[in-house]
This record gives C-alpha cells, structure tokens and sequence, in this order.
C-alpha cells in the first residue's frame, strides 16, 4: 500500500470511505461511474456486507444517479441486493476469459480448477471466491439469469498482447457480437499496458519498450490507436464498415505504414509492426520455442505449462530465450517490460494466450 490513514478503527474506517466517496463524487462531477473491488483484494474480508452498505451510502449522499460495478469475483445474491437498494444501476463485471484475451466466445464451462470444493469452506479472509462462490473467478457463473436485476458488462484482461501492436477487426467483431451473449450488456477492456509495473516490471523510460527511440511516439497510447479504434467500434457495431479504420490507415495515423486493406474487413486485419511498413500476424504458440520456462518463485506451485492447455491462470511464467535475440519478446510475450530484459512475463491458460 502506498498510502494509509491514519487513526481509523474498526468502526470508522467504513464511514470514513463513505463520506470520502462523497466528497470525491461531488468534487468531480464528470465522474460516471464507479466501480467497487468487492473481494478479498480490496483489504476487506469477504462477506463484510454492513462495510460495503456503509460504502454504498456515498454514492446516495452525492446527490446524483452515479452507476455501480462491482468485479464479480466474491460476489453473491446479499451483496447484488445490498447494492440495489442503492436506487442505483447496478453492473457485475465477470472476467471474459479469466486474465487473457482469449478467442471470441463465451466459455462454455468452468473449468475444474474453479469448481467449488467440499473441503472448502466459506471462512477466511476470501471467504466466497475461495469457497461456495469460486466458480466466479474467472467467468461470468450464474450471473446470467433470466429475471436479473443487473446488467453484466464481460471484462477483457490484455493477456499477452501488452508490448507489441495488434489489430484484427473481424476478431474484434466477433467480441463484439458475443458480447450480448444471454443479454450481457457488452464488454470492457483494460487498455494494453495495464499491468507495466506489477510484479517488479516497471522499469525507467516510459512504457513501450522500444530499443530504438525513433519508434516511440509522444504518448504511450498512440502506439495502439489503431487497436483502440477497433475495439472500441467493433464492440459497439460489429457491422462497422472497413471504411472507418481505412481512413485513419490512409492518413498515416497506424504506427507501421498501416495495414494493407483489401475489399472486406479480414482482408483489412492486420497486426501492423513497427518499420515494417506493412503487417504481419502473431499466432498461437504451442509450447516453449527457443528457451525454458520457470515459474516465479513468489507465486504458488502450479501444474507443468508445457503447452497452454495446462498451464492456470495464476501461473505467472517467465520465458529465458537460448540465446541474444529475444524470441519471447519477438513471439508476442509482451508483459509490459522494457526491451533489453531476457524475461517476459507471460499469463497463459486454457482458451487463449497469444491473440
């Protein structure tokens, strides 16, 4: 934690985050929504319902209809009810393939790694998403009912497309349409270099990692323009014409010279490279190519990661190329560290990886 308070107990702390969300909402009028991490990774315990009721009076108090997300993860009925007396409108944000950018559908099934346990009890400090409510981590569970009261927005992690660039508008097409899947109110992205600093990655020079400072641009975000054009348009319309995103190719705006669009949208798909003036795809990767694979030694013991099929989500895996040129950089591994470090993070895991 990089800031506390000090002087709170028990029984202020929840009026204290109340009365600050307030002030924040009121300060900030341009504010639009909010959203709540209300499991275990908040700092308080799961099934501290009076807590989060407290909490939720903030948004009341500000005197303006202000939306509610709350992550899916650690959620059930009690807390969804608590925040409906809000009068608020209500959204439980699911993982759409646990923490990657997985292929363009819906899972079909929990895997067994989330499936509860008996031996599991609802006790401790993530009392549900460890116990009766696991099956939440990473997918949408039984938050598609029929009757629902709430909307569900699916939330997209970056996977591993965080370093290099990428673009596919009928891939983000295909996001787009099953993003209604069961009524599901859309999708949500973390934009590409969300996770630049986690576990010790962060290093001085900005984001993008390039070796070469002429292929950066004067903010980190233009680097994935095209990118965000295509996710944002295609979640909104799938049946968006390839004339958008040809425009912005025809004025220079795509880093890489732009893709090469023909007459359709896939033949406009494109993963656009930095210099190369044109556009090459980044595949799946099935299995280690020129190195070794080791797990890091502050994350938990999982089953070996051969292939992407058995490695977890939690899994954090680092790839030691055999030799000077990067091959994990240069197959997609991008985990937000800058060019020169052997080692790439990399999240893999059933259903996709590599995108």
């Amino acid at each position: 934690m990089n800031y506390s308070i000090e002087g709170l107990t028990k029984e202020t702390h929840a009026p204290y985050c109340r009365d600050a969300l307030t002030a924040l909402l009121k300060a900030c009028p341009s504010v639009s929504g909010v959203t709540f991490r209300i499991h275990g990774e908040s700092g308080i315990a799961e099934g501290s319902y009076d807590f989060w009721k407290t909490v939720y009076e903030g948004v009341v108090k500000c005197g303006r209809q202000v939306p509610i997300e709350m992550h899916a993860k650690g959620s059930d009925q009690k807390i969804i009810d608590i925040a409906l007396a809000t009068g608020m409108p209500v959204t439980l944000a699911p993982k759409y393939w646990a923490e990657h950018t997985g292929l363009p559908y819906a899972q079909t099934a929990i895997r067994p790694l989330e499936l509860p346990k008996p031996e599991r009890n609802d006790q401790g400090f993530f009392a549900q998403s460890n116990g009766s409510r696991s099956f939440l981590r990473y997918g949408y569970g039984d938050l598609l009912a029929e009757d629902r009261k709430i909307q569900v927005v699916h939330r997209m992690w970056p996977g591993t497309q965080r370093m290099l660039m990428w673009g596919d508008p009928v891939f983000a097409a295909a996001y787009g349409r099953t993003s209604s899947f069961c009524g599901s109110d859309g999708a949500e992205m973390f934009e590409p270099m969300s996770f630049k600093g986690r576990m010790g990655s962060g290093l001085t020079g900005g984001r993008q990692g390039y070796a070469d400072e002429s292929l950066k641009t004067a903010d980190d975000w233009e680097k994935y323009r095209y990118g965000y054009t295509l996710w944002g348009r295609m979640l909104y319309n799938p049946e968006t014409q390839p004339e958008v995103w040809r425009r912005g190719a025809a004025a220079g705006r795509w880093i890489g010279g732009g893709a090469r669009c023909g007459g359709g949208a896939g033949e406009c798909g494109a993963h656009p490279a930095a210099g190369d003036g044109g556009a090459r795809p980044i595949g799946f990767l099935h299995g280690v190519v020129g190195g070794t694979v080791v797990q890091h030694a502050d994350r938990r013991p999982g089953p070996a990661a051969s292939v992407f099929g058995y490695a977890e989500p939690q899994a954090v895996w680092e790839c030691e190329p055999a030799g000077p040129a990067d091959v994990c950089a240069n197959l997609g591994f991008g985990g937000g560290l800058a060019e020169g470090r052997a080692g790439r993070e990399v999240h893999a895991g059933r259903g996709g990886g590599l995108a």
